[in-house]
């Protein structure tokens, strides 16, 4: 087992009081931490979702671009038509 040189006994309990202090405050703020987790896991869904709509979208643009027409009105139908 590794113990640093400088490791005392009371720097131990230091370490030991620190860790019941971060126990302590996690089991106090437990409902936020598990809604803040909650909503990451939202947000990332929410990206994912965000993600293939784009894809989507770009997917029916090139679609409707290689058959001549634009996606925002019927100018290219005018320019097909009279070329």
């Amino acid at each position: 087992m590794y113990l640093p040189a400088d490791m005392t006994e009371e720097l131990l309990e230091v370490h030991k009081a620190e860790i019941l202090r971060f126990k302590s405050s996690y089991e106090l703020y437990k409902d936020m931490y598990d809604k803040l987790a909650r909503r990451q896991k939202l947000w990332d869904e929410y990206l994912d979702l965000e993600v293939i709509t784009f894809i989507a979208a770009c997917r029916v643009y090139i679609e409707k671009a290689l058959s001549g027409f634009c996606h925002c009105c019927c100018c290219c139908l005018i320019y097909v038509t009279v070329a």
